[in-house]
């Protein structure tokens, strides 16, 4: 082979190798997936986390929520009969919560922008303090933060089945929407408030869009008085249904495509040789 021809034989490469760039680029699909979280593992109390422990702001662990005149505030799992066991107990004007986190997590670095749509519908059953707020946690960079959900007022307050979709209209930003517009959706846990409108920080919410970290989701129970006797509660509660779908955009390639492309390339290569 001459100089010449090397260089020649240089410039078909180079420009080879731009082509299929460009080729591979162009088969890149954006993708819309979901992950769903349900069934069997998502009502078992051992896939989930709670302990005894007060919430610590500064550190953002813990799940026992001591708002207000709060005494006790325990939750112990019980394997056997799959629930736990809680003790609530308080002065009067009390405001109290315990947190539950489920023990599965989302890797929002596979994601193209962040998470699209959150649903989460649960039934839970509680013999008192059947008060339920959402929570989701972000981690990442070696913290963790908790936020709490609060659409409407905190309007979910049952035992029925809730989903937090809204019926397609979720809004996953932190200042709320059409129906929500003074405070955030959400709101970072706060263990220092005194009553609990104050229990999360509505300056802060989650970056559900964020494409970095991983997303996991739980749920608060709380009881609360603004007067009358003594809080003193010894229950139960249970998962009955726990489903979670978390909608969003991944950019993946097509393999069909990408060995086309491969093969097309080398069989470039070989006739240039030639």
């Amino acid at each position: 082979m001459t100089p010449n021809h090397r260089n020649k034989y240089k410039q078909v490469i180079m420009k080879l190798k731009h082509t299929l760039t460009a080729l591979a680029a162009s088969v890149l699909t954006t993708n819309a997936a979901s992950v769903t979280w349900g069934g069997p593992s998502t009502i078992d109390v051992d896939n989930w986390t709670t302990s005894d422990a007060a919430f610590d702001d500064t550190v953002q662990s813990g799940h026992a929520l001591n708002w207000e005149n709060v005494l006790t505030n325990t939750s112990t799992t019980n394997s056997v009969d799959n629930r736990w066991d809680f003790t609530m107990t308080s002065n009067t004007n009390h405001t109290i919560g315990h947190l539950y986190m489920l023990n599965q997590s989302f890797d929002l670095s596979t994601t193209a922008g962040g998470i699209e749509t959150l649903s989460i519908i649960q039934d839970l059953e509680a013999s008192a303090n059947s008060n339920w707020s959402a929570v989701v946690s972000i981690t990442g960079g070696g913290a963790t933060t908790f936020y709490r959900w609060n659409h409407g007022g905190n309007t979910f307050k049952s035992n029925n089945l809730v989903d937090y979709s809204l019926g397609g209209t979720f809004d996953l930003s932190q200042l709320g929407n059409g129906t929500n517009t003074a405070t955030g959706i959400w709101g970072e846990l706060n263990s220092a408030a005194t009553g609990f409108g104050g229990t999360r920080d509505n300056d802060t919410g989650p970056n559900l869009q964020a494409t970095s970290g991983t997303l996991s989701v739980g749920f608060l129970q709380w009881g609360a008085s603004t007067g009358g006797a003594a809080n003193i509660i010894d229950g139960t509660l249970a998962v009955e249904s726990f489903e979670v779908e978390i909608g969003f955009t991944a950019a993946v390639p097509e393999p069909s495509s990408v060995a086309l492309i491969g093969l097309a390339g080398l069989g470039l290569l070989r006739r240039r040789r030639k």
